[in-house]
């Protein structure tokens, strides 16, 4: 690297404890969830403080966590070695490990302090985010919902084998815990005239989203037996009967008509069939619920257009369609090609259409708020307003369809715009983030491989039989192993120039060759660095500072500061266990199964990796009172990070050596190999006796 490199790149990077650059993860997420952060806590097994970090971006974590499109995931520099990490599982798991998935509240009554209010219209997740920012600022909030319980597409949209009501009820619980007021069954238009929620407030936010089904304009859309995506799912939903033949065709390539196939599958003993105009690879569904659909016995038939619903005595026989040779123009524009000569038709008493949403705003008119012709809202993405100045909108009814995670988004910009309008100051929205980008091809190369762990699910064949939760949730064991596998990106080496010896320590020290020395100082690419420590370690000159391993030094100075303590409750020195973050969840007999029944005399203290421990924190355990210490090594096919098992038995052997010489004794300090099958309840026995 060339010094005018080397000086760009440090004078752009902010002081320690700045992310910079972003991690990706964090960076492709819409609401910018610190997903590095709540792995490294879920991997120390710090549920609460992972939870913490989850809910500072989305009030919706149990609900995100099983339905979320997961571009973090796509972003994850993991999957440059192998598979990305299951980052969506992962706050599955926190949510159901805690209980917020069945309906433990987490939040409290947040007061009204400002003394102004805010009307929602809409309870989909754009405006209960927006809501739930509001009232957590001291706005008085009021939610209007249509139907009769909250949730707009999330509950009438997403089927229970997705989304089971009980989660959802349960993360809404807790957006109105911190003082909203929900009115559902309230029609606005009907039963509450429009103008009257702008003459009762200081706002007004439209987020109704897209709850009503496009038809399409072709021949037989009128006979029995055709029907519209949303009325359908809704009817399922709410435990309706639905009038579904046997033979049953979905018309559309989208997350909507997906679900639709895979609902109708589980009403009995039914052909189901999904036809669109896009190529397999082309469909805008996401492709794990394309699978999941496909395993559930759903046929495909793409790049076919509908051209006219077939039918007879005033009922639907079939669906004649043509083949379509391309969706868009050059310019990228929706504009489906078709090959007239190449016609099929497909044998149906059922068809249900797919094909698109849109919004009901009927309840605008003679209101202020102009409507564009194609249904949306006139509005202005960088206000949030529509027409009326008083009026904001979020939400799909602005962005049109889209992931839930992207509404939240939109929603947090929502509530920071009405602020903004309230207070009179132009409003304060989250910065886009700029991300690290890909890890170098040799330090990908020089990675273990660890496989991402596969979310459990109901047998194949028993999947379509009912609405039960197809995703059964990982069990503590896997999420440990999986959030273990997170490589920390951007939260890695530092150096203080000024304390830089250049001693060339840090170059020789680190596995993946990531320090450089430029001019006489040495520096450290972010692209590269994996966050181990090992150079922090070892400087000399105390140089170098590590964002990830903070937390570690400060859960080895908590554990250290409890042991005169437990000197004086025992009479006697504890045996004190140094275990690696990473290595205990590959054990067979895990650590947190051994802590239940620790013996009294053995204290653990959690390390990010036992190479990073200096050899003054097993010298001051000693001082502090330890009679023994003991440190778990991982094997060698387990070591999250290349040689970190060599280099610590090499510091212990050091370390052993200093205990020899100062009449404590090597023997007092011992290691253990942790791999599949150790038992640590048996290296617990032999600790304590």
């Amino acid at each position: 690297m060339s010094d005018e490199n080397h000086i760009e790149h440090q004078a752009d990077r902010p002081k320690k404890g700045h992310l910079w650059p972003a991690p990706p993860c964090q960076a492709a997420c819409p609401v910018q969830t610190d997903a590095r952060q709540y792995l490294s806590l879920i991997a120390r097994e710090r549920y609460h403080e992972a939870l913490d970090v989850i809910m500072e971006a989305n009030p919706l974590p149990s609900v995100i966590g099983r339905i979320c499109a997961h571009p973090c995931e796509q972003a994850c520099r993991r999957g440059q070695v192998e598979d990305p990490i299951a980052i969506c599982h992962l706050k599955r798991f926190v949510t159901d490990k805690l209980r917020i998935s069945d309906g433990q509240v987490k939040v409290g009554l947040v007061p009204q302090t400002k003394g102004k209010s805010i009307a929602v219209v809409g309870s989909g997740p754009s405006g209960l985010t927006a809501a739930h920012d509001l009232a957590r600022h001291g706005y008085k909030v009021t939610i209007y919902e249509k139907n009769d319980k909250p949730g707009g597409m999330l509950r009438y949209g997403i089927l229970d084998f997705r989304l089971p009501p009980e989660v959802l009820d349960a993360d809404i619980n807790n957006v109105l815990a911190v003082g909203i007021e929900l009115k559902t069954g309230v029609n606005i238009g009907k039963d509450v005239d429009f103008q009257d929620l702008l003459n009762d407030n200081d706002a007004v936010l439209i987020a109704v989203g897209l709850s009503a089904s496009k038809s399409l304009p072709i021949d037989g859309v009128g006979l029995d037996g055709v029907h519209l995506a949303i009325p359908v799912l809704e009817a399922i939903n709410e435990g309706q009967s639905v009038e579904i033949g046997s033979d049953v065709i979905v018309v559309g390539g989208g997350n909507v008509a997906v679900d639709v196939a895979r609902s109708i599958r589980r009403l009995g003993n039914k052909s189901v069939k999904m036809v669109c105009l896009e190529a397999r690879d082309e469909m805008p569904a996401h492709d794990w619920e394309i699978e999941d659909a496909l395993v559930e016995g759903v046929e495909m038939h793409c790049s076919w257009g509908p051209d006219k619903i077939v039918g007879k005595h005033g009922r639907v026989s079939g669906l004649e369609f043509k083949e379509c040779t391309c969706i868009f123009d050059e310019d990228r524009k929706f504009r489906p090609q078709f090959n007239e000569a190449k016609r099929n038709v497909l044998p149906a008493d059922t068809i249900i259409l797919a094909i698109g949403q849109a919004g009901e705003l009927g309840f605008l008119e003679y209101s202020g708020v102009k409507v564009t012709d194609s249904g949306r809202l006139e509005f202005n993405h960088e206000t949030m307003q529509t027409s009326h100045p008083m009026v904001f909108a979020t939400g799909e009814i602005t962005s049109g369809p889209g992931a839930a995670i992207r509404a939240i988004a939109g929603g947090h910009r929502a509530a920071a715009a009405i602020e903004g309008f309230l207070d009179e100051r132009a409003p304060v929205y989250q910065e886009p983030l700029a991300a690290l980008d890909s890890v170098p091809e040799h330090i990908a190369a020089n990675m273990y491989k660890t496989p991402r762990r596969r979310m459990p699910k109901v047998p194949d064949e028993e999947r379509s039989t009912d609405f039960k939760e197809v995703e059964l949730g990982y069990s503590e064991e896997d999420a440990l192993r999986e959030a273990a596998r997170c490589l920390g990106c951007t939260a890695g080496a530092f150096v203080d120039e000024s304390k830089c010896a250049a001693c060339l320590t840090c170059v020789r020290i680190c596995p993946y060759g990531v320090p450089e020395m430029v001019g006489d100082k040495a520096y450290m690419n972010p692209r590269a660095c994996q966050s181990c420590g090992f150079c922090a370690s070892e400087c000399p000159a105390k140089a170098i500072t590590v964002d990830l391993t903070e937390e570690h030094l400060l859960a080895l100075q908590i554990g250290l500061d409890t042991l005169e303590a437990e000197v004086a409750h025992l009479g006697a020195g504890p045996r004190v266990g140094f275990v690696c973050q990473f290595g205990h969840a590959w054990g067979a007999d895990r650590t947190f199964d051994a802590e239940a029944s620790m013996p009294e005399n053995v204290r653990f203290i959690r390390v990010l990796c036992p190479a990073r421990l200096e050899p003054a924190d097993i010298l001051n355990t000693f001082e502090n009172g330890a009679e023994r210490v003991f440190v778990t090594i991982c094997a060698e096919n387990y070591c999250h990070y290349k040689t970190g098992n060599g280099l610590t038995e090499r510091r212990l052997d050091y370390i052993r050596s200093i205990l020899d010489g100062i009449g404590i004794g090597g023997d007092k300090l011992v290691s253990y190999q942790i791999g599949q099958d150790t038992s640590l309840a048996e290296i617990l026995k032999e600790m304590s006796t």
